[in-house]
């Protein structure tokens, strides 16, 4: 009785520590932010249809029912699961390689327009719009003239 009563203390304890502090700790596990991800569904079909076919392909070797819905279900659930392991590591390679492709065009468009805000200050050019490329076609007829002057 005592266990029992721990065991309740402990559930009624939970609870309360789950409502107050710890309200987002199995946020993730919830319909919405599984299915979030289009190869969810997909997945799940697969795990059934080859469920079914370990299924049927049990039921076949043993002549037992209930044995084939078992290891149908499990070995579905199986493939379900590695069928959406994998296509969330693609789906995660995928998107973290276009999230780095996007920071570094955004690192090489700042670049270029600080080397455009350095290169007006330098040589004094006024502040219109002058695009990067004759910005530097500016850039080499001063750097020509500049080498010239040297010799």
């Amino acid at each position: 009785r005592n266990l029992e009563r721990k065991s309740q203390n402990y559930h009624i304890v939970f609870f309360i520590m789950a409502k107050d502090e710890e309200v987002f700790k199995y946020e993730f596990l919830k319909g919405y932010h599984l299915f979030r991800f289009p190869f969810t569904i997909k997945a799940m079909r697969w795990g059934m249809s080859l469920g079914v076919l370990l299924g049927f392909h049990r039921f076949l070797r043993v002549r037992n029912l209930q044995s084939a819905i078992n290891f149908g279900m499990f070995g579905g659930s199986l493939c379900g699961l590695g069928i959406w392991a994998q296509q969330m590591y693609v789906f995660t390679v995928t998107h973290e390689a276009m999230k780095t492709q996007e920071r570094r065009a955004d690192e090489e468009i700042e670049e270029r327009r600080m080397v455009k805000e350095y290169l007006r200050d330098k040589y004094h050019l006024d502040k219109r719009k002058i695009s990067y490329e004759k910005l530097m076609d500016i850039l080499e007829e001063k750097d020509k003239n500049y080498s010239l002057e040297e010799d």
